[in-house]
């Protein structure tokens, strides 16, 4: 009887959790637009928030399997050079703020050290961009158009990241909190579209890669309802079209971002 009361009261917790999720999830999105400082603040004010409401605690144990699941932002910090996907001396626009989220399976070895390994997806970066009709018009390393600056074209790019990343995380409890730092790996695909027209053309290119990310992150834990606030780094190495798996990167506009995001760690197996 006291194991079904307290599935009963875990499940109307992990539902009053969800209904949190959504409310933050549609506070972000209003208009398809996505703020990422307006995703951390939301994040973290969503912590406190659950942790005020009331449900009843989950238990926390030594190895145990749990579900992750997070919400949150990315923000991107473009790595493309001047004269891949705009021309800095003319005028072009980033988008760099995008939805992301989480989900995987984590395994906790004891209250200090556990693993994780989840399917992330970090949302669409972009840039809308006047560029000169032929490359040999545009000068980048002194950043200046060079001729037929009055007759431009234009670039709208839009690049699409998610992958896998396994990292392994290292906490410092006190008292019902647990703050933590993680690091690992995490390998993005990242698919990138290009909507290029200039005077009478228009034409569309594709590239795809394959990028290897360090992963390095942190975050606090409220443990006696797993509910977590993380902000984590991704970040690769080589340059813009270097340093991938089988082959070239595919000139992504991003190869570091920065991820925070708010969820729950669920437990559904002990040792």
């Amino acid at each position: 009887m006291h194991l079904f009361v307290s599935v009963v009261l875990a499940k109307q917790c992990t539902q009053s959790v969800i209904r949190i999720a959504h409310r933050i999830v549609y506070q972000v999105c209003i208009g398809d637009t996505v703020s990422y400082p307006r995703v951390v603040i939301l994040n973290w004010l969503a912590l406190l928030l659950a942790i005020v409401y009331s449900c009843q605690a989950i238990p926390l144990h030594a190895g145990e399997l749990y579900l992750d699941a997070g919400v949150g932002g990315s923000l991107f910090v473009p790595t493309i050079h001047d004269g891949t996907w705009f021309q800095q001396s003319l005028s072009h626009t980033w988008k760099r703020d995008s939805l992301a989220y989480r989900v995987g399976l984590g395994y906790r070895f004891n209250e200090r050290w556990s693993v994780s390994a989840a399917y992330l997806n970090l949302g669409q970066s972009g840039v809308d961009a006047r560029t000169t009709l032929d490359d040999s018009y545009y000068d980048p390393i002194n950043h200046k158009c060079l001729q037929k600056c009055d007759a431009l074209g234009s670039f709208k790019v839009r690049d699409r990241m998610q992958g896998g990343e396994l990292t392994i995380s290292r906490a410092f409890p006190v008292g019902n909190w647990s703050p933590y730092v993680k690091v690992g790996g995490a390998v993005i695909i990242h698919n990138l579209q290009a909507v290029i027209v200039d005077s009478a053309n228009m034409s569309v290119l594709n590239f795809h890669g394959n990028i290897p990310m360090i992963v390095l992150g942190g975050g606090v834990e409220y443990r006696p309802w797993h509910l977590y606030a993380e902000t984590s780094f991704y970040h690769s190495l080589g340059g813009d079209d270097s340093g991938c798996i089988g082959g070239p990167c595919g000139w992504p506009i991003s190869k570091q971002v920065l991820v925070t995001v708010f969820g729950v760690r669920l437990p559904f197996g002990m040792r």
